[in-house]
């Protein structure tokens, strides 16, 4: 790899944010960066001393292009960026490969919750990476390393499959966790109670395996509790009440 790679960012949300600013604290500098938003690429290029470029057209010439943006704007998006420099991706789930491209095209997932003011230690931050040659596969690989403890090779196949347990993990619970804030703020209960409760169950899970960590009613199968439970609870609470404990009978108590 290059002493000093020439790098572009483009996009201007939290992934961006804090990818940047993990470079930076690596010695890495971006050259340039692009935003479609302007407000917030102003932010971003202000925040990192990056120059803002008007159009991805000025990126021509860099030696990687790192995309930061919306899955849904990828497949548009990478074939025309392609055409400048050896392009990036953070997104993980789209197959990038499969695209169109004229320079290498590569994966650079890194699998955590972002947001844009919480600084990340991106040392704990397992990045993934997939490239169309060899050479930027090696180049995306020494830029990981830099970054992360834990880097790994990975196809789009599983990429996916690991995305799909990603939004169970984060989005999904802290779903959950954002409704039992609200449930216990209208039931005159402090959140910060469950605290410790939350801290340990997702200790044992790490710690152990999260089957053999299972308690309560479902796993019970204690019907007076899980009724009791019901009549307390109105939608969408109740809904998710009982397709959780449904599926947690079904894990425990299929052949009772």
């Amino acid at each position: 790899m290059k002493e000093q790679l020439k790098i572009g960012i483009v996009g201007s949300g939290n992934v961006a944010f804090q990818l940047t600013n993990a470079l930076i604290s690596c010695g890495i500098q971006p050259h340039l960066c692009f935003a479609r938003n302007p407000i917030s690429g102003n932010e971003f290029s202000q925040t990192f001393g990056i120059p803002l470029v008007p159009s991805v057209h000025a990126l021509k010439g860099l030696d990687l292009i790192i995309t930061c943006v919306s899955d849904d704007a990828l497949e548009d998006l990478l074939p025309k960026l392609s055409g400048l420099c050896p392009v990036a991706s953070t997104s993980g789930t789209v197959d990038v490969l499969s695209l169109k491209h004229q320079h290498a095209l590569g994966v650079f997932y890194p699998l955590q919750t972002f947001t844009k003011n919480k600084t990340v230690d991106f040392s704990k931050v397992p990045i993934f990476l997939e490239a169309s040659t060899a050479a930027f596969n090696e180049t995306l690989s020494e830029i990981a390393h830099k970054l992360s403890q834990t880097v790994v090779q990975m196809d789009a196949t599983q990429r996916k499959k690991l995305h799909i347990a990603a939004v169970f993990i984060n989005n999904f619970t802290n779903h959950l966790l954002d409704l039992m804030q609200t449930y216990t703020n209208e039931q005159g209960i402090d959140f910060k109670w469950l605290q410790p409760l939350l801290d340990e169950t997702i200790r044992k899970a790490i710690e152990g395996k999260a089957f053999t960590m299972q308690t309560g009613p479902a796993k019970r199968n204690d019907q007076a509790t899980i009724q009791a439970h019901e009549a307390q609870l109105e939608e969408p609470l109740l809904s998710i009440y009982r397709t959780m404990t449904t599926s947690i009978q079904q894990r425990f108590h299929t052949n009772d």
